[in-house]
């Protein structure tokens, strides 16, 4: 990468994440509206001139190859950072192990995570509650974005909640963190056979859709 295309990289993830477009459109919109960046119009100069920008940058291209600084942004997105990483230093390059950590074990953890779903009455305090399970359960750091976003893929819920006052912005998260997980990443459909049962269990008891 050159540091100017990175900055580029950068903007196209921080809007994937964070900006209002129309997500029928474009569901992938790194890749597809913003062309991993190259769509991204901002003439070189003003990137320049913004302070600090270059060196930044630099160090970026000194440190990371493409894909890993594009993993770098998207974990620090998905940990909840608007910034999705910028300045890139210790904390956000911590953040970026700690989900190449749970990206590796991604299958054992999402069968955990589907165990303590389905027990959720021993975690919750209540389980009579307007909000899925699962996004409660994930708010309280129980078990992780990913797991939701793969049962999401199986047994769809998160549209019903995209709009709600206090869950709408985690669930638009894992929206739009579905493509970058989804890309290679993990096997659905050998997940989805060696789950099916507790998925189909999950799912029949109310827990993932509004009543």
């Amino acid at each position: 990468m050159e540091p100017y295309n990175a900055y580029k990289i950068h903007v196209a993830i921080k809007e994937h994440f964070w900006s209002k477009y129309d997500m029928i459109k474009w569901p992938y919109a790194f890749k597809d509206k913003y062309k991993y960046g190259r769509a991204i119009n901002i003439p070189y100069k003003v990137f320049e001139s913004k302070q600090g920008m270059l060196p930044m940058f630099e160090m970026v291209c000194d440190l990371f190859k493409e894909p890993e600084f594009v993993a770098l942004s998207v974990a620090n997105a998905v940990g909840g950072d608007r910034r999705c990483g910028m300045p890139f230093g210790i904390s956000s390059q911590q953040i970026f192990k700690d989900w190449i950590s749970r990206r590796d074990k991604i299958g054992y953890t999402f069968g955990q995570d589907l165990d303590t779903i389905d027990n959720a009455d021993q975690i919750l305090m209540s389980t009579d509650n307007d909000h899925p399970i699962a996004i409660r359960l994930l708010l309280g750091k129980h078990i992780t974005v990913e797991s939701v976003v793969i049962l999401n893929l199986f047994q769809p819920f998160i549209d019903d909640y995209t709009s709600d006052l206090i869950i709408g912005d985690t669930c638009m998260l894992i929206k739009r963190y579905t493509p970058f997980l989804i890309n290679g990443i993990i096997n659905t459909k050998k997940l989805h056979v060696k789950h099916l049962t507790l998925i189909n269990k999950i799912a029949s008891t109310n827990s993932l859709r509004r009543k």
